[in-house]
């Protein structure tokens, strides 16, 4: 197969990767916020964009870490399945366009709260 169709494939698998993992933090933060908030949708809002902003931005340090620090990376213990889904993609650059998604998604809840 051509190359640039497995970066695409690769780059739809981490972008939908992204998306379920910003889905379940924005349920899971948001029943617990639900929960201690008791029902105040601005700030169960707040609460979703900043979980979604300190973790995405977490995901970008850790990756920006293993880009600078190459020499210091261990091999990844199961390179054959991990080559068996993500063909051209590396497991840095994986979790990269995860941590930008997450961060996408906090930028739309912070946008439905300047519209609230």
């Amino acid at each position: 197969m051509n190359k640039s169709l497995y970066i695409i494939k690769d780059i739809t698998k981490s972008i939908l990767a992204g998306v379920i993992i910003s889905l379940a933090l924005i349920v899971l933060s948001g029943l617990i916020s639900m929960i201690i908030k008791k029902g105040d949708i601005k700030s169960v809002l707040q609460i979703i964009k900043g979980t979604l902003f300190i973790i995405g931005s977490l995901g970008l340090i850790v990756s920006s870490g293993f880009i600078l620090k190459k020499e210091s990376r261990r091999p990844l213990d199961n390179k054959d399945s991990w080559k068996e889904q993500f063909k051209v993609l590396s497991f840095v650059k994986v979790f990269l366009i995860i941590g930008v998604i997450i961060l996408l998604f906090g930028n739309i809840i912070d946008v439905i709260i300047f519209y609230l």
